[in-house]
């Protein structure tokens, strides 16, 4: 889904960083696509064990890319506009904020405290004032870019763990060249604060009532009436329409959350309609692990819209 919706609003070439053979097999038919090419790599370069290793890869993306300027976007994200302002204009690199969180929040304080041991003067740094927290979903770099990233990699490989990359981007952006973009161009849909702000026009929310899925041969909806009736209540008095750039699903959400849904939904459906690199032949996921999620039998929708049954005609 990320492919697609890149695709639509994105005109240039485009590279897809493939970890192994299961991801080669997968992304093999996005391969084939005009403007598209795989590039393999190690994701488990450092050869370390658990999650920490695929957080640490993602540091090596600016020595893969074939580009001389590369917005990097993770594989959760949802392209709904122009992206051309996250490509730098010359050495800097430019990161995204997450929501209005700080590095003096609960969370981020935590999470940057534990990088004691290895960075106390870079932990010390952020701890003292509150910066923009930071995620690495969606980034721009140059070529002209290496040092930072250079520097962002080296820092990352002190304290492989969860979200390693994300904390050390935290640790080490103040000392280089930096633009922080704005909000619009790493959005999360899960929060209703940003829905007031940025959620889609009352009529698209509206809309989305007609999205219903097919379970226990009922139908049933994607958005519950409830979390529909307070996004709505949201959007109804906004003047600006919504100028979301990048959605970010963070993992699962775009399926687990009713407001995630809401915006993914209507983008599945219609690749689902094209069926795009022949996506509605093997949705639903059939991995154990996406086996967990609630929705994940709601994902075996076909391609044409499902309508509420009208009653029948009384026989004569």
């Amino acid at each position: 889904m990320s492919l697609w919706s890149l695709l639509q609003h994105w005109d240039g070439e485009v590279a897809i960083l493939v970890g192994d053979d299961k991801a080669a097999e997968f992304c093999r038919p996005m391969g084939k696509l005009d403007r598209v090419r795989l590039i393999p790599f190690d994701y488990n370069r450092g050869k370390v064990k658990g999650s920490g290793s695929v957080y640490l890869s993602k540091t090596a993306m600016h020595t893969l890319s074939p580009f001389d300027r590369t917005v990097f976007l993770d594989a959760d994200t949802l392209v709904a506009g122009d992206i051309s302002g996250v490509f730098p204009d010359d050495d800097e690199i430019r990161i995204t904020p997450w929501m209005d969180w700080t590095s003096q929040g609960k969370m981020m304080s935590g999470r940057i405290a534990e990088w004691e041991a290895q960075a106390p003067a870079e932990v010390a740094r952020q701890l003292a004032k509150s910066w923009p927290a930071i995620n690495t979903g969606v980034i721009g770099f140059s070529k002209k870019c290496q040092t930072t990233m250079d520097g962002w990699a080296k820092m990352t490989a002190r304290n492989v763990r969860f979200i390693c990359d994300e904390v050390a981007m935290q640790l080490i952006f103040p000392d280089y060249l930096h633009v922080i973009l704005d909000e619009k161009y790493n959005m999360t849909p899960h929060y209703e604060p940003t829905w007031a702000k940025y959620g889609p026009d009352w009529e698209t929310t509206d809309d989305l009532v007609r999205y219903v899925v097919q379970h226990n041969d009922e139908l049933v909806p994607v958005v519950p009436e409830e979390t529909l009736c307070r996004l709505l209540s949201l959007v109804c008095e906004r003047e600006h329409a919504s100028d979301v750039r990048i959605w970010h699903g963070h993992g699962m959400k775009f399926i687990k959350d009713p407001k995630g849904r809401a915006i993914w939904w209507p983008a599945y459906r219609q690749a689902m309609a094209e069926n795009f690199c022949g996506i509605a032949g093997w949705t639903p996921w059939n991995g154990t692990r996406w086996r967990r999620c609630k929705l994940v039998q709601y994902l075996n929708d076909p391609a044409g819209a499902f309508r509420k049954k009208e009653p029948a005609d009384e026989p004569a």
